[in-house]
This record gives C-alpha cells, sequence and structure tokens, in this order.
C-alpha cells in the first residue's frame, strides 16, 4: 500500500514538474520576444536586400492584387518597392535622402514602400503578361511565402515579419509539449531549447560588432532563421526513435511538426541539414536491424525485431507520406518557369556558394588569386564563382561570357550553377592537396575559431539573465534526470544519440561552404544543446560515485541496475 502511495506520490510528481517547465517555456519565449522588440528586431529587410525585394514583391503581387504567379512578382510592384528605398543602390536611395544599410532598419521608410507598391491602381485589374514577370533572384523562393503568410496574418507592415517569427515558434513549442506532456525529460529538455532560442536572440544582437550587425540583423534574416527548424526536427527525431504506440493526437502532432519543417526547407535551404538529420535518423534504424540480424544471428532476432517496429512505425510512415505530399503540392504551386527555364532558380544557390568557400584557404590568394582576375580587378568572396564559370566557358570551348548572361533577367543562373559545378570539380581535380588541406586543415580551424569568437563576444556582452536561464536549465535537467532516472533513462539515451547525430548534421553546411562569423548560428545552438544534455548528468554521476565511494556505480546506473539516491532504499522500505 505504502509502494503505491509513493509511485501515485511520484506521478504527480511529474506532472507538477512538467506544467513548471511548460509554464517556463512561456515565460522564455515571452522574455525572448520583449527582447527582440528592445533590440529592433522587428524592423528590418534583412540583407542581402536586392534579393529579399523580390520575395517581399512577390508576396505584396499575392496580398494586395490577388495576383498568384507561382513564386514571381510582379516588375511594376518590385519597381515600386526599390524606388520607395527597399534598395540597395543609391540611384533609389539618393532621392529619398537615405543610405544603405540605414535603410535596413528604417520602419518608416519600408512600410511606406510598402504600401506604395500595393496602391498601384493600373494592377487593380490588370492584363499581365509574362514580360512583367519578375522571378525571385538565385535565393529561397519559400521566403515570399513567409512574407506573405506573415501580411495576411499581421498587416502590411515590416513589423509582421518578426512577429511571424514568434507564432511559428510558440507553435513548435506548443505542439512539442503536447505530444510529451508526462514526461519530465522532454519537458525539460523543451525548457533548454527555448531558453537555448532566448539566448540565439542575445547571440544575433551581440555576436557581430554594430557596424557589421546589418549582415544578419535580425532573427528571420535568411542566414539566421533555420534555427526555427531544429526544435521541429528534434520532435520528429524523438518520435521516430521511441517507436510509440500508435495514437490520432501524436500523429496529428508529428505530422503538423513534419510540414514545419519541409516548409522551412523552402525558406532557407540550410534547413535541409536538419531534414536530413531526420532521414539520418532513420538509415540509422535500418542499419541496426541489418546489423542486429547479421551480426548476431539467430540470437538476434529479438533485437532485430525491436529496431524493425521502430522502423516500420507510424512516424516514419507519416514523414514518407508528408515528404510525397508536399514535395507535389510545391511543384505544381511553382511557376514552370523556375522549372523549364535556364535564367532563374527558385532555390538558393548551392555550388556559387562551395567554390567561394575555396577563398578560405589561406594560400588562396597568393595560389590562385591571379587565376581570378582581369584587366587588374581580382574576382573575389561571391565573384569568384562567376569570374570561374566564365573563365571555363572562354578557355575550355571558346564561348564568350556573355553566354551567361540572360537577356531577360540578370545571369543564367541555372547555366551559371552548372557551369561552376564543372569548374569546381574541374578545381579538386587540379590540386587535391590544397582542397584536402582546406577541408581537414583550415576549415575546422576556421569553424573552431568562429564558435569561439562569438562565444567570446557573446558572453561578454550577456545580459545577467542569459547567465541565470543557463542555471536554471542545467538545475532543471538535473533534477530530472536524478529524480526520475529509472523512467526516462531510454528516453535520454536515445536523445542523447539523436541530439550528437544532429550536431554533427549542423557542422555540414559550414564544413561546404563558409566557416565565418555571421554563419555559425545552428552550430551554436547544437553544440549548447549538447552541452546541455550531458553536462549535468556528468556532474550527477561524479557526485553519486563520490557519495557511494564506488566508480563502478556509475557504470550500474547508466546499464539500468541501479538508482540515483535513495530510490531503491525507500522502495525497499515501502515494500
Amino acid at each position: 500500500m505504502k509502494k503505491d502511495s509513493y509511485l501515485n506520490i511520484k506521478m504527480k510528481l511529474k506532472d507538477l514538474y512538467c506544467v513548471c517547465m511548460g509554464l517556463c517555456s512561456l515565460f522564455l519565449l515571452t522574455l525572448a520576444f520583449s527582447y527582440g522588440i528592445t533590440k529592433g528586431f522587428h524592423h528590418w529587410v534583412t540583407e542581402g536586400i536586392e534579393y529579399q525585394n523580390v520575395n517581399i514583391a512577390t508576396a505584396i503581387t499575392k496580398y494586395a492584387y490577388g495576383m498568384d504567379l507561382g513564386g514571381m512578382a510582379h516588375r511594376e510592384v518590385y519597381d515600386a518597392l526599390r524606388a520607395g528605398g527597399v534598395a540597395y543602390y543609391s540611384e533609389f536611395l539618393d532621392p529619398l535622402g537615405v543610405t544603405f544599410p540605414d535603410n535596413l532598419h528604417n520602419p518608416t521608410l519600408i512600410n511606406d514602400a510598402f504600401r506604395s507598391a500595393a496602391s498601384i491602381e493600373a494592377l487593380r485589374s490588370p492584363a499581365v503578361v509574362f514580360k512583367d514577370f519578375k522571378p525571385v533572384e538565385p535565393t529561397d523562393i519559400g521566403m515570399a511565402q513567409y512574407y506573405e503568410l506573415a501580411f495576411n496574418l499581421f498587416g502590411l507592415k515590416v513589423q509582421s515579419f518578426y512577429y511571424l517569427y514568434s507564432l511559428i515558434l510558440l507553435i513548435s513549442v506548443v505542439l512539442f509539449f503536447i505530444r510529451h506532456y508526462g514526461n519530465p525529460l522532454y519537458c525539460s529538455v523543451l525548457a533548454a531549447v527555448v531558453m537555448l532560442h532566448l539566448f540565439m536572440f542575445v547571440y544575433c544582437a551581440e555576436f557581430l560588432p554594430p557596424e557589421h550587425r546589418w549582415g544578419v540583423g535580425t532573427v528571420y534574416s535568411s542566414r539566421f532563421i533555420s534555427i526555427l527548424g531544429i526544435l521541429p526536427a528534434l520532435h520528429l527525431v524523438i518520435d521516430i526513435l521511441k517507436g510509440s504506440r500508435f495514437q490520432w493526437i501524436n500523429a496529428v502532432l508529428f505530422g503538423f511538426q513534419g510540414l514545419l519543417l519541409l516548409w522551412l526547407v523552402t525558406v532557407r535551404g540550410t534547413v535541409m541539414w536538419e531534414n536530413l538529420w531526420v532521414i539520418a535518423t532513420v538509415a540509422i534504424l535500418a542499419g541496426m536491424v541489418v546489423v542486429a540480424r547479421v551480426w548476431h544471428g539467430k540470437g538476434g532476432d529479438e533485437r532485430t525485431l525491436l529496431h524493425l517496429r521502430r522502423l516500420i512505425s507510424w512516424p516514419v510512415g507519416i514523414f514518407v507520406l508528408i515528404t510525397i505530399g508536399f514535395g507535389a503540392y510545391k511543384s505544381t504551386s511553382t511557376n514552370a518557369f523556375y522549372r523549364i527555364s535556364d535564367e532563374s532558380l527558385s532555390y538558393h544557390m548551392v555550388w556559387h556558394s562551395i567554390y567561394a568557400g575555396l577563398s578560405q584557404h589561406p594560400g588562396w590568394h597568393d595560389k590562385y588569386g591571379q587565376y581570378h582576375a582581369r584587366d587588374g580587378k581580382l574576382f573575389v568572396g561571391d565573384g569568384a564563382p562567376i569570374f570561374a564559370a566564365e573563365h571555363l566557358l572562354e578557355t575550355q570551348y571558346g564561348i564568350q561570357r556573355d553566354y551567361i548572361i540572360s537577356d531577360l533577367w540578370g545571369h543564367r543562373y541555372k547555366v551559371t550553377e552548372r557551369v561552376i559545378k564543372e569548374a569546381y570539380f574541374q578545381f579538386i581535380k587540379k590540386d587535391p592537396r590544397f582542397f584536402a588541406e582546406l577541408v581537414f586543415l583550415h576549415r575546422p580551424s576556421l569553424i573552431y575559431n568562429s564558435i569561439r569568437d562569438n562565444f567570446t563576444r557573446i558572453f561578454s556582452f550577456a545580459p545577467f539573465f542569459i547567465y541565470v536561464g543557463f542555471a536554471v536549465t542545467i538545475a532543471s535537467l538535473m533534477f530530472a534526470l536524478y529524480r526520475f532516472w529509472s523512467d526516462i533513462r531510454m528516453d535520454y539515451l536515445f536523445l542523447l544519440g539523436g541530439v550528437f547525430l544532429g550536431t554533427l548534421g549542423s557542422i555540414g553546411p559550414v564544413m561546404l561552404t563558409f566557416a565565418v562569423r555571421h554563419a555559425i548560428n545552428d552550430q551554436a545552438f547544437m553544440l549548447c544543446l549538447m552541452f546541455l544534455l550531458v553536462f549535468p548528468l556528468g556532474v550527477i554521476l561524479i557526485y553519486e560515485g563520490i557519495r557511494c565511494r564506488n566508480i563502478g556505480a556509475i557504470f550500474e546506473i547508466l546499464k539500468g541496475e541501479r538508482e540515483f539516491g535513495e530510490y531503491r532504499s525507500i522502495v525497499g522500505r515501502t515494500q
């Protein structure tokens, strides 16, 4: 009877603890939102403005005039935005008496430009012809949908972008909490993730000097928005690893998080690593099935069935279905011109960024700088891949460089991307040692230095509540692990493995492209999350080993053969 009473108390304690973690998450969300307002996150058109203004024009074209051009803007809307100051070039800014980058965060200027672009009387009943279309330049087309959704929910103003970011984060947190209410570990992790979002808000505001801040500016910047996909991806990974019994509510929550993650991939291509994190989890489960069957033979039947149940489960099935369905929707809703033309891409150029990353080798300028120059002008950064494409066409095929210039809009980006890809692999073939030094020596060092410098700066400028937040988060995780270890041990091990896999995956984009301070965002988030998971358990295990004067007790606890603290003796007394 006493044992039953103890277990009832434990269950009530679990529920109370989960409620406390939920309230803590809500408080941290409110604090993050308020902090963003004080830092002016709510009135930016982010860099690069000459890409974002096309996406905003696309959103206004549909929002204000009801013209769904499949991810294209009407040129008059685009021109009106630029004339209103949503532009980089001085020809648009000088008549308004403003300069770049100050125009990026001038809400009065931006909102006036939005209203002007939405008030073109000739477009109220237009006869639209294709020459009036303006496709997005090589950037992610889903950002136009982000802006459109923000306008529909919060009105035609720049502040709507930040409000939508905050709403998406809130929805993702609520879905996660509903799914994992009753599990102290996952509720603690949710509070930790929200705490890290608050930390990343401070990170965004402080990790770059003020004179360089315009390169990121706000949390919905294309360089930063991918952190929104971490919690949905974690939700999917946990459900796949757990392989729990099917329930409609869990399936619906999983489906919503999955669709959110897939949509975010279209908003910012680097979110793909989070999608691949989920796919890699499924692939590892498939590998475990094979290993259990082949390595252990007939003796591995039980393990094989366990892993197979996780592999052939409702989370995996739903993820496959929503991926296929969402892919079909995107294909049919996007203007066919993006698929059939050589001019435009509906996503950020990939090979362009990868080739540009070659210049991060310390020996690049001395060894290859002269090969990326014309008429005394050295092409560096984003200019180097374009020059490499032109050079390859001229030297190997006798094709003039204007071959990649579009008669319609700027460059023929799809062709340019293919030529840059060829130039990249030819470079590797020509100088594999240079490439190996970059990938295995210099770039890891650059990533480490960038993360170190960013953390050093942010912890120098971080407000006091960040330190309090980390302390409370660590304490709550320690309490959950110490008090409920018998119930959450396997959940913790699964979670630790999944987050470790995600941390490795987050490094992929910067390993392939640029390891620079303003690109180190997801990586900082995942490293902090990994720390928050490992550190509390490490402290508890050290304490337990000292208390018991038996280092072997640590391994017994990890294997589930022994409990933390006095749990076993309490149960023994109640029996």
